[in-house]
């Protein structure tokens, strides 16, 4: 089974922030095309082009998301990551199902994110995010990278009921 990235998992690669190292090792030992969503693409296509249109942003950022649109484009190009046709209807229908079992309340994208993973069929999740790793491991997947040291310390883990029953 295909591994589903999370999305700040793969901007953590296209970013080169801290954890890079990490997801670029697991990303090599993963079957391959891993799986992301085109919803999520979007996103990150957006924000990236976002910043370089803002005339405010440093040079820096500018050279930054100029270097991750490029990484991004290589990465579909050479099909290390792919983005199926997912059923979104489904994935909203999951997500809200969860979001009303959710104890602690989660940002909507990252119960969207995690509800696009069950949907496609993903077995594995990689991220480090511990809120999207706890509810796409409560949906019954396995979550990578383990023991994520790299795991930002100002996020809380959410607490979350069984949702392997979609």
């Amino acid at each position: 089974m295909q591994p589903f990235l999370d999305t700040g998992f793969l901007l953590t690669i296209l970013t080169h922030r801290a954890g890079a190292e990490t997801a670029w090792a697991l990303l090599k030992e993963c079957e391959r095309p891993v799986i992301i969503s085109s919803l999520q693409l979007f996103f990150i296509r957006h924000g990236l082009g976002k910043t370089l249109l803002d005339p405010k942003e440093s040079s820096e950022l500018h050279e930054l998301s100029v270097r991750a649109i490029k990484l991004l484009n290589w990465l579909i190009q050479q099909e290390i990551i792919h983005s199926p046709e997912i059923d979104y209807q489904e994935v909203v229908s999951v997500a809200e199902t969860w979001a009303n079992r959710l104890r602690t309340p989660l940002p909507s994208l990252l119960i969207l994110w995690s509800a696009c993973a069950a949907v496609s069929g993903a077995r594995i999740f990689l991220s480090f995010d511990p809120r999207t790793r706890s509810l796409t491991e409560a949906a019954g997947l396995k979550v990578l990278p383990k023991g994520c040291s790299h795991i930002s310390p100002g996020f809380q883990r959410p607490v979350a009921a069984d949702f392997s029953q979609r």
